[in-house]
């Protein structure tokens, strides 16, 4: 449990170290022993972090299919200055997969933006729409005449009601990782900023059923859990083909296209 729940599980709740636990171990009692154990976290408690909040009511959204084709961007800060110099973070989100993306960046002029916005480009490839909040770095002249050289339409979230840009969720989660474990004993915030994007990248999302990962790798990234089953099981692993690969990740990836339009 302490695998499943700390570490690069990053705290996430009961549901999400369910989920991360139930894929590979089972016992007796496991559903109120997981219960009782992330109700006792005493990181969890120091922080004020709510176990599981209520869901949200259903409501239909627009399916989008394509992976990294609409992405949502926000910063975050000031924090805490550490010892690279680093006070902000800039966030992206994949509206597809739900799939994050981090980078701390020490201030907010249009210069950094626009390098950032390389930086996560770099990964994700170049959107073709991009949704902002009205903040200052993400309207400039400089940013604006970036994002229209490569053909990317803006989006602005509502000056009053910026919820409606779900990366303000994603912060707030982010936030609470990152206190979480800097009672871990890492005090800077930018160097544990991989670890907590780890832990959202791994665990199931409720508005799609897969992890982030698993959409866009065709296959969920190993994780401490896996690694303690794989070791207990000594399962050796099953090696194919390139070719019997691609055609099994591309049949997979086809096989979740055709779930999620269904959503």
């Amino acid at each position: 449990m302490t695998i499943g729940h700390e570490g690069t599980a990053a705290h996430l709740g009961i549901t999400k170290t369910k989920d991360a636990l139930f894929k590979t171990f089972y016992w007796p009692n496991c559903f109120s022993d997981i219960e009782n154990f992330v109700k006792t976290c005493d990181k969890c408690q120091r922080v004020g972090k709510p176990q599981d909040k209520k869901k949200a009511p259903l409501k239909i959204v627009l399916v989008i299919t394509e992976i990294f084709t609409k992405i949502n961007i926000d910063a975050s800060g000031p924090l805490p200055k550490t010892p690279s110099g680093n006070r902000y973070i800039i966030t992206a989100l994949c509206m597809s997969s739900k799939y994050p993306d981090a980078i701390p960046v020490a201030n907010l002029c249009s210069t950094t933006i626009v390098n950032t916005l390389l930086q996560i480009f770099s990964r994700m490839g170049f959107p073709r729409e991009l949704q902002t909040d009205q903040g200052t770095s993400f309207m400039s002249a400089l940013t604006t005449e970036f994002l229209e050289k490569f053909g990317v339409k803006v989006v602005r979230s509502s000056v009053y009601h910026p919820q409606s840009n779900p990366v303000e969720r994603m912060h707030r989660t982010l936030k609470t990782i990152l206190r979480v474990l800097y009672l871990e004993a890492l005090p800077d915030w930018d160097k544990i900023l991989p670890q907590a994007l780890f832990a959202l990248r791994t665990v199931i999302q409720d508005s799609t059923g897969f992890s982030p990962a698993e959409l866009v790798h065709g296959k969920n990234l190993r994780t401490p859990v896996m690694l303690l089953y794989e070791k207990l099981t000594e399962e050796d692993p099953v090696e194919n083909s390139v070719v019997e690969y691609v055609f099994e990740r591309i049949n997979r990836m086809k096989n979740v296209k055709n779930w999620l339009s269904r959503i």
